[in-house]
């Protein structure tokens, strides 16, 4: 057998050591102080080796690291990203039919990426703003970049397919926004 080896003093990763600990299972064991300020016994063929490098904290955050994506999973946003998803690609959810079914779909950056569809619709005009929420401009189009805005619930019926269409001095204009403009009630023009 070899002559010990003192390693007082030097660091491994995180550890720094402090002095010999005794020995376990014939291996020399060393006190280590981790950068977190942990007091952790390894042995000296560990901390050589690279196996040990923290007493556990590294590990845990990297754990941590890797379970954390955005933070955002519980936010509305994110509910409305869910749902979104599930209308165009779920063929079992009951709105299917009227998003997925008619080839609607979702910008392919932001199918998988909640961080990249955040970023863009967070700087959207009316973002956060009480009483709007996400909207297709074009009814027909998909979820993606220049067809998404935040609109109120008038804003979003009037961008409805099932608004009936009507010409008004020259103009396709909704029964709404017709009865809006002509000053008769909406029951009247819609009759």
């Amino acid at each position: 057998m070899g002559k010990l080896k003192d390693l007082t003093g030097l660091k491994f990763g995180r550890l720094t050591v402090i002095e010999r600990a005794g020995s376990k299972n014939g291996f020399a064991t060393w006190r280590c102080k981790c950068d977190c300020g942990n007091i952790h016994i390894v042995s000296g063929v560990c901390l050589t080796s690279g196996a040990s490098k923290s007493c556990g904290c590294l590990q845990r955050e990297i754990t941590q690291k890797r379970a954390t994506t955005h933070g955002k999973s519980h936010t509305k946003l994110y509910y409305i990203w869910r749902g979104i998803k599930c209308r165009c690609f779920n063929v079992n959810d009951a709105f299917f039919i009227d998003y997925g079914g008619r080839g609607i779909s979702i910008y392919p950056e932001w199918i998988d990426n909640f961080q990249a569809f955040y970023d863009y619709v967070s700087t959207l005009e009316n973002f956060g703003k009480e009483g709007c929420s996400l909207d297709r401009i074009n009814n027909n189009g998909n979820y993606e970049p220049n067809n998404l805005r935040w609109a109120n619930a008038s804003e979003q019926q009037r961008n409805s397919r099932q608004n009936r269409f009507v010409n008004f001095n020259g103009d396709e204009v909704t029964v709404v926004e017709a009865a809006e403009k002509s000053g008769i009630s909406e029951s009247v023009l819609r009759s």
